[in-house]
């Protein structure tokens, strides 16, 4: 890739595609694939980028005192919860609504005694899964 491309994806802010722009180009070169498509998958690569960096922000603004995947959840703890919703991320679309049957309270912070037995374990999931409403910000 040129020196002047890389300039102009670092002025353009779009880091990802400088990325994978070569590996892209060899992809398109090999496939025969067309503009479009091209561009279709470049595009995916920097919104790919942008969303991991989103969820890592989350996740370190939250300060969860540890992160926990889902996998080590105790699910005996209380079998009324509906595993499959849970690992779909249906119940987590919004952190500002009740995630999980979870009540929220100060800070939109869990409460409870599902508090205590996985600190974090959903709401990694819940981070990446929130949705921008209109009405926010």
């Amino acid at each position: 890739m040129n020196d002047r491309l890389l300039t102009m994806l670092k002025k353009l802010r779009l880091s990802g595609l400088a990325q994978t722009l070569e590996v892209r180009l060899q992809e398109a070169a090999g496939h025969q694939l067309s503009h479009a498509e091209f561009l279709e998958l470049i595009l995916q690569d920097e919104l790919l980028v942008r969303n991991e960096r989103l969820i890592g922000r989350r996740v370190k603004s939250a300060a969860f005192r540890e992160l926990k995947p889902l996998d080590d959840f105790d699910w005996s703890f209380n079998p009324s919860i509906n595993r499959k919703q849970v690992y779909d991320g249906r119940r987590c679309h919004s952190t500002s609504r009740s995630a999980g049957g979870m009540s929220r309270g100060a800070a939109n912070r869990p409460t409870g005694r599902s508090r205590s037995r996985a600190p974090g374990a959903g709401s990694i999931t819940a981070a990446s899964k929130q949705e921008k409403h209109s009405g926010d910000r």
